[in-house]
């Protein structure tokens, strides 16, 4: 069975104050800092601040060096979650090895199960 543990970049992020956070999902979605001053109310140099404390954390020194940090971190994540889907279908609530996909199963049938069903 593989253990998915929590990845470095999620400690990182707590360890941000909620300005820097905030400052860091803006230059996620690609606001600039003038961008970001604006939506938090605050001054364009305030923003820098945060930002160089954001690259201090994340040990990067651009934009494009800490988006690249979060699309590495995305794809290790994506690799663990194959790995536990691809080994150990007994513990994915989307797996059914007695169902064939396709299956159309009574209301009686599924009165007796334990899925919940999303119309």
């Amino acid at each position: 069975m593989f253990d998915m543990t929590t990845n470095e970049t999620t400690f990182q992020m707590n360890d941000l104050s909620p300005r820097q956070q905030q400052t860091l999902e803006g230059l996620k979605e690609g606001l600039s800092e003038k961008q970001l001053a604006v939506r938090l109310g605050i001054s364009r140099h305030t923003v820098h601040v945060y930002v160089k404390a954001v690259y201090l954390r994340f040990q990067v020194s651009s934009r494009s060096e800490l988006l690249s940090h979060f699309i590495a971190s995305a794809e290790h994540t994506i690799k663990l979650l194959r790995l536990r889907l691809d080994h150990a279908p007994e513990n994915n609530p989307f797996f059914d090895s007695q169902l064939e996909f396709g299956t159309v199963l009574s209301s009686a049938e599924m009165a007796n199960t334990n899925r919940t069903v999303v119309a």
